[in-house]
């Protein structure tokens, strides 16, 4: 999503309503864990729809001590899904796992996966956590070469589930599975973006 001001412009799109309001967009490239500052924080204004009202920020003050829950880019809209405010309370953990396992290596920062384990032969396979954010990824790409293992850092919300994945480890196997949520990127595209007001020929914003 990229959005005017902050020197970008967007794509117009269709709008639910005319009205202009003023939003909260990263003025910087932000990357997960950051804690926000009023420097990193920049505005806009433009035409939105009343889906993108409610998930989004018209001031900086609520936002500043807030944490990164994943990459933002510099001019995209600052949605209060991707922000923690209240400060830092996540988990990280790393774990091995064969490349054969994990998409022969191809995950990166900021996808979503969820942990299928085999605990031993005589118990069915299981999903024992869901949705976990990778925070980092190391020995795949070009260090496939030298290692068939891959070294994934997720983030965890509270200790039950990092007990969760300790004891998925001790099992006999355990797989990753890519879970991006993508079945309604469309609808969020759409609600994401905001059409700036464009002069016409007269000079007056439409």
């Amino acid at each position: 999503m990229v959005f005017a001001g902050v020197g970008m412009y967007v794509a117009s799109v269709r709008a639910t309503s005319t009205s202009k309001s003023e939003f909260i967009v990263a003025a910087r490239d932000l990357n997960e864990g950051h804690q926000l500052t009023e420097g990193d924080l920049g505005t806009v204004v433009g035409e939105t729809n009343t889906a993108l009202s409610a998930n989004s920020f018209s001031e900086k003050t609520p936002l500043v001590g807030a944490v990164v829950l994943g990459p933002i880019s510099a001019g995209e809209l600052i949605q209060g899904s991707i922000v923690q405010r209240g400060g830092l309370s996540l988990r990280e953990m790393s774990f091995p796992v064969p490349l054969a396992h994990a998409l022969n290596g191809a995950l990166d920062s900021g996808d979503r996966i969820d942990i299928v384990a085999v605990t031993s032969a005589d118990e069915p396979a299981s999903t024992v956590l869901a949705g976990l954010r990778v925070t980092k990824v190391s020995g795949g790409g070009l260090d496939v070469e030298v290692s068939d293992t891959l070294v994934i850092t997720v983030s965890l919300s509270n200790s039950a589930d990092q007990v969760a994945l300790a004891a998925a480890l001790g099992g006999d196997k355990l797989f990753v599975v890519r879970a991006n949520d993508t079945g309604s990127s469309a609808d969020s595209t759409e609600a994401g973006k905001l059409t700036p007001a464009i002069p016409d020929s007269n000079g007056a914003k439409t």
